[in-house]
């Protein structure tokens, strides 16, 4: 005989069975784990706790668990993955709708300032169509202009120290020459406008480098702007202290130039540069594209 089992139901207890018996009573439900059964010697326990009563229904096999725990694993991903393929793209039509909107904010902005330069884009865009269309009359025209401007612009305004110098003592010659001759007051005052236009040109230019580093400009400089004017009206029938103290700046440069030769071009402004260089950039360009067309 097999071992024999009590088992207590309803606070009453029933017994000796063997341990089939209890596994019966508890398939067909007169049992449940919540009752206590007990060896015969033994103390009670809760029938759930037994496993010797268990059957096989009780639990899925190890394969269909470990399945199902797979599958539910797989659809909480897919689910997981569909939640933030949701999120990405709402996140990307937020961002698509604000650009569109910047777009149109700025096409109507540009629209509304472009609308009054629509006339001169339309001018300038004619413009260069005709050039383009007619592009060798064009080069041929712009060379023509930066050799006219260079042959102009260079002599009045690109000068050497000596240039200057001959320039300032050929104003006190012809000075001079009025005085002697007795000039009236209409030919002294055509002179000194003359003198003192082209006196105020010469002074602008020299007075960003006339410093002690060059002795020659800070000379020419002091005559020309400190005496020259006075010397104009002053001096028209004898000498007067502006003339000598011009004449002393002009020697001193005269004799700084006999000692040290001046050299280089020194004296040009800026915008004057620029253009230069803007003009020999053109010419190399228009020379280089006719040399490309014929080769």
């Amino acid at each position: 005989m097999g071992e024999q089992w009590w088992y207590r139901t309803q606070s009453e207890e029933h017994g000796p069975v063997d341990a089939d018996t209890i596994r019966r009573l508890r398939s067909s439900g007169v049992l449940t784990d919540s009752d206590s059964v007990r060896r015969s010697s033994g103390p009670w326990r809760l029938l759930g706790s037994c496993g010797e009563f268990r059957t096989a229904s009780d639990s899925p096999p190890r394969s269909e668990l470990s399945a199902a725990i797979r599958q539910a694993t797989v659809q909480s991903i897919e689910k997981q993955r569909r939640r933030q393929g949701r999120k990405a793209r709402s996140e990307t039509g937020r961002k698509q709708a604000g650009a569109a909107s910047l777009g149109n904010q700025l096409r109507h902005w540009g629209a509304v300032l472009t609308a009054p330069l629509e006339p001169a884009l339309f001018f300038l865009s004619t413009v260069a169509g005709f050039l383009w269309e007619y592009r060798r009359v064009a080069a041929g025209a712009i060379l023509a202009a930066t050799i006219v401007a260079a042959l102009t612009v260079v002599p009045k305004y690109w000068w050497t120290e000596q240039s200057v110098l001959d320039e300032v003592t050929g104003m006190y010659d012809e000075f001079r020459k009025l005085r002697d001759a007795g000039a009236d007051a209409r030919q002294w005052d055509a002179f000194s406008e003359r003198v003192r236009q082209r006196s105020d040109v010469i002074a602008s230019r020299l007075e960003s480098t006339a410093v002690s580093e060059h002795p020659l400009r800070q000379a020419l400089f002091w005559a020309v702007r400190d005496h020259l004017p006075d010397m104009l009206t002053d001096a028209r029938n004898q000498v007067s202290p502006s003339e000598r103290k011009f004449l002393m700046h002009l020697g001193r440069a005269t004799e700084l130039a006999r000692q040290d030769p001046p050299g280089g071009l020194a004296l040009v402004d800026p915008m004057t540069a620029f253009m230069l260089l803007l003009d020999g950039v053109l010419v190399v360009g228009v020379a280089v594209a006719f040399l490309r067309r014929r080769g």
